[in-house]
């Protein structure tokens, strides 16, 4: 059998298969799909978080060293 041949056994067999179990097959392809849209949002936040704090810190100029007694943000308030 030639190489080409294969190929085409192959596919014949596969696209039974995924039409032999529709259910299976779309619940995979949800999947696949949920977590590469997961696998970019998160990044696409951190990348975000990432910049946000570089702009926040930036704001103060290149040349300002803060140092302080208390914290900048007392997370003790916010509790419920």
């Amino acid at each position: 059998m030639t190489i080409g041949g294969e190929w085409h056994e192959s596919a014949r067999i596969a696209v039974a298969a995924i039409r032999a179990n529709k259910l299976r097959s779309g619940l995979t392809t949800l999947g696949v799909v949920i977590g590469i849209l997961t696998a970019t949002l998160v990044g696409t936040m951190l990348n975000g978080m990432g910049e946000a704090f570089a702009r926040s810190v930036s704001s103060m100029g290149s040349d300002v060293l803060f140092i302080g007694r208390f914290p900048w943000m007392s997370f003790d308030d916010y509790r419920v």
